[in-house]
């Protein structure tokens, strides 16, 4: 293992030890309104996947289009396993307790992101909680369509009928998966929940599908059964999705708990939890920007923004206006933050689907690339979140360009440079804006 993996797993282990989610009041999980209504498409439990001769293979094979181990890599790698574990965890306990839930495993609002938490109707005899997220839990109830989906004469619209989760769609993915690792009108994450314990939430579609790790091959079958399929779009669908669900929480004043809207944990975390004997916040050049101010968490509209710069540059200066007036809703309380972050919604909807049908060149990732690590080397990125999303960002288009274009000059290899990166965010306690820019002044994108 790399030091760059280290230091990668090192963020995601971190923000995926405990997932902990709740509304004020209970309702069904996110994954009931996602995945099919249809009363006779039950879950049947992941046994159901681990033959050895369907998906259940110590080792990858290659008598078939798919590896045929993805069952044990889920089992014995992927976070998404120990999900319902946490829950039984000294951290998990106290959290619950610091709650006043009793037993977190028995707790609806724990058990929404913990497991695949269906109601016991549609659960057959084989189907256990303590799977935590398993195989439905991101692929739907299976009993229709598990018979039928390892046939190529099958069509695509016959087994989503059936209850399988449309994963083809990269808006339908990150929505299903941001349910949970960012929060929806049904189970919201809340300042009250992470004082009590929880994790500080981080999620970027792409970066993750690959640190569960990725449990399929993009190889030409994949393509040709799939889409075109390339990672820079994936997350760039991803962020845009990102952004559309984060303003739909922004936009909800009435599930607040707090007297301030918006809800306090939609701030950045660390402008206020930081070490206050060490100076995190500079003043960059013409800026009016007062220190002091906290800040909403708009990482994915900063991402999302320049993203539209290069491929759907018409939306790219009205996100950039969307970012100013919620920017200036928190610090001089001008405007309406139900009705910015409603327009906002109705724009970044149009965005997601923009991305969606749009072709991402080379010379498009190089020019995103380009415009994250302009503003990195400018010390724009002090914001831990912005931070993480940027690194993930160049980390992953770099991966997904060709190996031998010839678009950055750096002061050293580019993978001891992203290790460097990813260092810096190693430990959020210790998170330096100075060090990350210093780090990203190692590099420069060529012009094309």
């Amino acid at each position: 293992m790399t030091r760059f993996t280290k230091c990668l797993n090192s963020i995601v282990k971190l923000t995926s030890v405990v997932c902990l989610f709740s509304p004020l009041f209970v309702q069904s999980a996110s994954i009931q309104k996602l995945h099919t209504d249809n009363p006779d498409a039950n879950y049947i439990g992941s046994a159901s996947c681990s033959s050895s001769n369907c998906h259940g293979a110590g080792s990858i094979q290659n008598q078939t289009n798919v590896r045929q181990n993805e069952f044990n890599t889920w089992f014995n790698h992927d976070p998404h396993a120990n999900a319902y574990v946490a829950l039984e965890s000294t951290q998990g306990k106290q959290i619950a307790n610091n709650l006043g839930l009793g037993d977190a495993t028995k707790a609806q609002i724990c058990l929404n992101c913990h497991t695949t938490n269906v109601p016991v109707s549609r659960q057959s005899g084989r189907f256990r909680a303590s799977e935590g997220v398993s195989c439905e839990g991101c692929h739907g109830p299976g009993s229709l369509w598990l018979s039928n989906h390892s046939n190529p004469n099958t069509a695509r619209s016959e087994l989503m009928s059936q209850g399988l989760y449309d994963t083809w769609s990269s808006t339908s993915k990150a929505e299903l998966c941001l349910s949970c690792h960012l929060g929806d009108q049904n189970q919201r994450i809340t300042h009250k929940i992470m004082a009590a314990g929880h994790p500080r939430l981080v999620f970027e579609l792409v970066t993750f599908t690959d640190a569960q790790p990725r449990h399929y091959d993009v190889d030409e079958d994949y393509i040709y059964r799939k889409k075109p399929y390339r990672q820079i779009k994936e997350w760039a669908v991803g962020q845009a999705q990102y952004g559309y669900q984060f303003l739909d929480l922004l936009l909800d004043t009435d599930k607040s708990e707090n007297t301030l809207f918006p809800e306090l944990s939609m701030y950045e975390c660390h402008t206020c939890h930081h070490n206050p004997k060490k100076i995190r916040w500079n003043r960059l050049d013409g800026e009016k920007e007062e220190p002091g101010r906290i800040k909403i968490n708009g990482s994915s509209l900063l991402i999302t923004q320049l993203i539209a710069n290069v491929i759907a540059p018409e939306y790219g200066n009205r996100i950039g206006q969307l970012r100013a007036a919620i920017r200036q809703k928190t610090i001089s309380n001008e405007g309406n933050i139900s009705e910015i972050a409603a327009q906002g919604k109705e724009l970044f909807k149009i965005v997601k689907e923009t991305f969606q049908s749009q072709t991402i060149t080379n010379e498009d990732g190089i020019a995103i690339l380009d415009q994250i690590v302009t503003i990195g080397r400018k010390g724009t990125l002090r914001e831990l979140s912005s931070a993480e999303q940027s690194v993930m960002a160049i980390a992953l288009i770099t991966k997904d360009l060709p190996s031998n274009s010839n678009y950055f000059h750096a002061s050293s290899e580019i993978s001891s440079v992203l290790e460097g990166l990813y260092k810096v965010l190693s430990d959020e306690n210790a998170f330096s804006p100075q060090r990350l820019k210093n780090n990203l002044k190692k590099l420069k994108v060529l012009e094309n």
